[in-house]
């Protein structure tokens, strides 16, 4: 098994051992930051589903 240096949490800037070399974020910050992305990217994914039917219905009642 490979063993990673310790480095700081992009989110608390806390010191971790990552289990990978793309690791950001410790694990009592991961969780949190993900729903918070998670949630963002289905926000705006709502939105431009919305937008789409408006211009859909537009198109089809004109």
């Amino acid at each position: 098994m490979i063993d990673y240096e310790a480095k700081p949490c992009v989110e608390c800037g806390a010191e971790f051992i990552p289990h990978s070399p793309m690791s950001k974020y410790c694990p009592a910050c991961a969780p949190k930051v993900y729903r918070r992305k998670h949630t963002e990217r289905v926000r705006r994914w709502r939105t431009r589903m919305k937008e789409n039917e408006q211009q859909w219905r537009a198109e089809t009642t004109s």
